[in-house]
């Protein structure tokens, strides 16, 4: 599967959870906005992501000085993407 289509796949399967648990429109875009970024800084696009590179993003994230509510939105919004769509529970 190519990287766009591994990443469309990813992002439709991830409005849908959202839908399903009727998250807030401003919450839903904001969660868009965290996993978008993440799946375009990964390194390895063209597989399904990890849980080290989850980690590895939010600790990058911690070295950018964003707010606190805004480093807390990218944490939720990469712990149910990885939760729910990657099947992995442990979240860094």
């Amino acid at each position: 599967m190519q990287a766009t289509d591994l990443h469309s796949h990813i992002i439709e399967r991830y409005q849908q959870l959202l839908h399903e648990r009727l998250v807030s429109r401003r919450a839903s875009e904001d969660y868009l906005y965290w996993v978008r970024r993440f799946l375009n800084e990964r390194d390895h696009q063209d597989a399904m992501p990890s849980a080290a590179e989850v980690a590895r993003f939010l600790k990058a994230l911690k070295s950018d000085q964003l707010s606190s509510s805004a480093e807390r939105r990218a944490e939720v919004a990469l712990e149910l993407l990885q939760v729910e769509l990657m099947d992995q529970s442990e979240v860094a």
